[in-house]
């Protein structure tokens, strides 16, 4: 998802930045997951790109029973990736604990948690719990009992948390940035905002516990991403695409 990156930081980054450009020049057909990363791709390399999205299997990914019985927000990422977005997410939670004192925030994803729980006030450590890596097949039902799945992240050339929350058929809150917002539509299946913003943060993620409470949510959220369906989108696109039609 994340071989085609924008920021120039981000890719002095990359531990195979030589491949990569290589790859970028050269290779005959370049797959680009969302419309951001071919926009990228014409600007920073002059050449165009096939959108091929990510795919998300809908059999797997689908809703739960119920949801927590607490309102419960999820970051599913790298714990210490600054540009995932978990530390403004928790510097949030004050705000978001003055209209629902009995929130719950799950931190799912590699890295260690501890310099980030480290700077929390009490109150707010308190109303935290890192769930183990766990089991691939159980991150579905992770995202289904979730109220909300936040990814305040920047740079992400596509977004398969996001969809595959979608697909379980609870509401999103992430960063307007990059691939993202193509992702999402704002007031039904999530809210976006400032990756760098707290304030911006904590109000899309109340916005979207908002929408959780809705009836119409999980319906809007997997009809929102039908179009990913492994079996029904994904599968036939590529076909097409390498068939040349």
């Amino acid at each position: 998802e994340h071989l085609l990156g924008p920021a120039e930081d981000f890719d002095e980054e990359r531990h195979d930045a030589e491949f990569h450009d290589f790859v970028m020049r050269e290779i005959d057909v370049y797959g680009c997951m969302s419309r951001h990363a071919l926009g990228v791709l014409a600007e920073e390399y002059g050449r165009p790109g096939v959108l091929m999205p990510g795919g998300v299997n809908m059999e797997e990914f689908q809703p739960a029973a119920a949801r927590e019985r607490r309102p419960t927000v999820l970051f599913s990422g790298a714990l210490d990736q600054a540009r995932k977005g978990a530390a403004i997410l928790l510097r949030g939670v004050p705000t978001l604990l003055e209209t629902a004192p009995d929130l719950q925030v799950w931190l799912s994803g590699p890295g260690d948690p501890e310099p980030l729980l480290a700077e929390l006030p009490q109150r707010v450590r308190a109303c935290v719990e890192v769930l183990p890596i766990g089991d691939p097949k159980g991150q579905a039902n992770r995202y289904a009992t979730a109220w909300v799945v936040a990814l305040p992240s920047k740079w992400e050339s596509f977004g398969m948390v996001v969809a595959e929350a979608l697909a379980c058929g609870t509401p999103v809150a992430v960063a307007d940035h990059a691939a993202l917002p193509e992702l999402v539509e704002p007031g039904v299946t999530g809210m976006l905002c400032d990756p760098d913003d707290v304030a911006s943060v904590a109000s899309a993620v109340a916005g979207a516990l908002d929408l959780a409470s809705r009836s119409e949510t999980v319906e809007a959220c997997r009809a929102s991403v039908m179009r990913f369906d492994w079996r029904t989108g994904i599968a036939p696109e590529l076909e097409r695409i390498y068939a040349g039609d």
